[in-house]
């Protein structure tokens, strides 16, 4: 698992592009796609490098969330969009989606459940409730984050893709 997070981290980097200062987003600045409110939340020193950011990925938005343990598209898809949205949001979504209790953990029952499914079913219907959530987010919770709408869908679009093939052709 450890060569295939290395390669869905390289992709990472790519979709997320260089620093940012964004004044209406709410993670303030943000380097290798680790916001600064991130940082604070976990009391996490900025890397400086993108090798000094691949362990707090590993920790914080890979394993402590058992994405590890899950079919490797859905695996893909959760870690690549869990950076944009929390990996917690990602895992109650799956919970949703394979009607189990919703706690935001990936337990047993809800490892069964994911397992039991078609994957890559349950991969476009994960993008699909995916997008519902971004335009939430975008247009009623935070109207300042309707900017960022198109660059978001278009991010769950690309990871949906990369998720399917796991190639990086755009």
């Amino acid at each position: 698992m450890k060569d295939i997070f290395n390669k869905w981290y390289v992709f990472l980097l790519e979709l997320e592009g260089s620093a940012t200062d964004d004044p209406d987003d709410a993670g303030g600045y943000t380097e290798f796609g680790l916001s600064e409110r991130f940082l604070k939340s976990h009391n996490l020193p900025r890397p400086k490098t993108a090798e000094e950011a691949r362990p707090i990925y590993e920790k914080y938005f890979f394993y402590d969330h058992k994405f590890n343990l899950l079919p490797r598209k859905i695996a893909c898809y959760a870690f690549l969009m869990g950076v944009l949205v929390g990996p917690q949001f990602v895992v109650r979504l799956l919970q949703k989606l394979v009607r189990v209790p919703v706690d935001g953990k990936l337990g047993p029952i809800t490892l069964g459940a994911i397992k039991s499914r078609n994957e890559k079913f349950l991969l476009e219907i994960l993008a699909a409730h995916m997008c519902d959530h971004l335009f939430n987010v975008s247009n009623f919770r935070w109207g300042r984050n309707k900017k960022f709408i198109i660059g978001w869908l278009r991010r769950n679009l690309v990871v949906f893709d990369y998720a399917i093939n796991e190639k990086w052709k755009y």
